[in-house]
């Protein structure tokens, strides 16, 4: 589930997933909108205050499913 999924699927405003996270509110917004990735201390943080709902995983970008069906 990325942090954009979390964010909806529990109704929370962008101010209150920042101050779930501990983050500031412009940091949470920039990952949102992936203008900048969290750090991993970050991503730990996120794993842990969201218990495990987003992960890592959630934070690296995938392939485009065309890119994947030619391998």
């Amino acid at each position: 589930m990325t942090l954009s999924e979390f964010q909806k699927a529990r109704g929370l405003t962008l101010v209150a997933l920042a101050t779930l996270l501990g983050h500031p509110v412009s940091t949470v917004h920039s990952w949102l909108s992936l203008k900048r990735r969290p750090t991993w201390t970050a991503v730990a943080d996120i794993e842990r205050k969201t218990e495990g709902a987003v992960t890592a995983a959630d934070f690296v970008p995938r392939a485009a499913p065309e890119l994947e069906e030619a391998t």
